[in-house]
């Protein structure tokens, strides 16, 4: 090779990729702007399409007629109705489910079945029983902002899960001491899929593992 080839061979090998990298790094930093505040709307609204059946972890299998499933208490507490819950915004609570206000920092499993995933900020997870009934577990209101921080999983997603099985250990008085709530909201990722939900007691105090609910889904 000349030295006209070999100078041809550097620009082409890593001069101009480097270049190309050094002017994505400016374009993301001057364009891309995922600050922690829209990154927290962006979950916000993840969870408020889960809530409202717009999305599916797609771990359900289609079946005809009605199937049943009990639900067990995901952790100590008072039982709830969800209409009780507000967000930061003072916006009612989307979806259809129960609210646990906790006396435990433990979170167990409310039934046998599989984990689908987990958010990033590590305050919510999705879970199918082995019947095909979609789940999602939220720990706390507002802590989306928390970015993760206090809460421990003892689980992989896509993890066989048994009912009683210990998930999460979360802490209760840092979320308080940064201002949110510490309830636990479990509600259902297909609530049109929900045919007939039996009544639970508000105000009830229970231990994790009671039976809070059965339903019957398609």
């Amino acid at each position: 090779m000349t030295g006209h080839d070999i100078r041809t061979f550097d620009s082409m090998a890593f001069y101009i990729p480097l270049a190309l990298a050094v002017l994505s790094i400016f374009v993301f930093l001057f364009k891309v702007k995922l600050s922690e505040e829209v990154h927290a709307k962006v979950v916000e609204e993840l969870k408020d399409k889960l809530a409202q059946g717009e999305l599916t972890s797609g771990a359900s299998t289609s079946s005809t007629g009605l199937k049943e499933e009990t639900i067990y208490a995901p952790t100590d507490g008072e039982l709830v109705a969800m209409k009780e819950v507000v967000d930061r915004d003072g916006q009612p609570f989307p979806g259809k489910g129960f609210v646990i206000r906790p006396t435990s920092d433990k979170l167990y499993a409310p039934f046998d079945g599989k984990i689908n995933f987990t958010f990033g900020t590590r305050h919510a997870f999705g879970i199918t029983s082995d019947r095909g009934l979609e789940m999602i577990v939220h720990i706390g209101v507002g802590t989306v902002n928390m970015r993760g921080e206090g809460f421990n999983a003892h689980y992989n997603d896509g993890q066989i899960v048994k009912k009683g099985q210990l998930l999460f250990d979360f802490d209760r008085e840092l979320i308080r001491q940064r201002g949110y709530e510490d309830w636990v909201i479990t509600f259902f990722a297909q609530p049109h899929n929900i045919e007939a939900t039996a009544d639970f007691t508000p105000g009830k105090l229970i231990k994790h593992g009671d039976k809070v609910v059965t339903v019957e889904f398609k």
